[in-house]
């Protein structure tokens, strides 16, 4: 992750009720111009349990390569590997149908110099951790499935 303050990042910040713990991270809310058009994406950005994570999301579509290019450009360090997960079945959830997820385990180092800064037991956490789920409010309200129409194909 890039370090903070990330000033390339700080133009988008935009807040929430309840992120008062991101001031003065990297974490938080942000809206950022999409590479594709005249619109923004919405970003998550959150550090914790061992991992980096950034999540991309748009009002009508999945992200495309490009939007989440850009998003791992502006969060993360251009020489860092970041990579796109897909969960194991059981653990799968979707809190929003046009989110994507970037992540990046911790190094040691990094969860040390984070329990130092936030006063966290981050030194402890393991490498990596296990994937940790955003929070809802992180994503967007959970989608009610009762009684939604399913894809041809799909399962369920």
């Amino acid at each position: 992750m890039r370090k903070h303050p990330n000033a390339r990042a700080e133009r988008y910040r935009f807040r929430v009720a309840g992120d008062a713990w991101a001031v003065g991270t990297n974490n938080g809310s942000f809206k950022v111009p999409s590479p594709e058009g005249p619109f923004d994406m919405t970003v998550i950005v959150s550090c914790g349990g061992g991992w980096d994570h950034v999540s991309v999301s748009l009002r009508n579509r999945t992200p495309t390569w490009k939007e989440m290019c850009a998003a791992k450009e502006l969060f993360f360090e251009d020489e860092e590997p970041a990579m796109q997960l897909h969960p194991s079945k059981s653990d799968y959830v979707n809190y929003h149908p046009f989110c994507l997820h970037i992540w990046r385990p911790q190094t040691a180092e990094e969860r040390v110099t984070l329990a130092n800064e936030i006063g966290d037991d981050a030194a402890d956490w393991p490498t990596p951790g296990p994937i940790p789920l955003p929070p809802s409010i992180a994503v967007a309200p959970k989608l009610e499935t009762a009684g939604a129409r399913m894809m041809p194909g799909s399962p369920g």
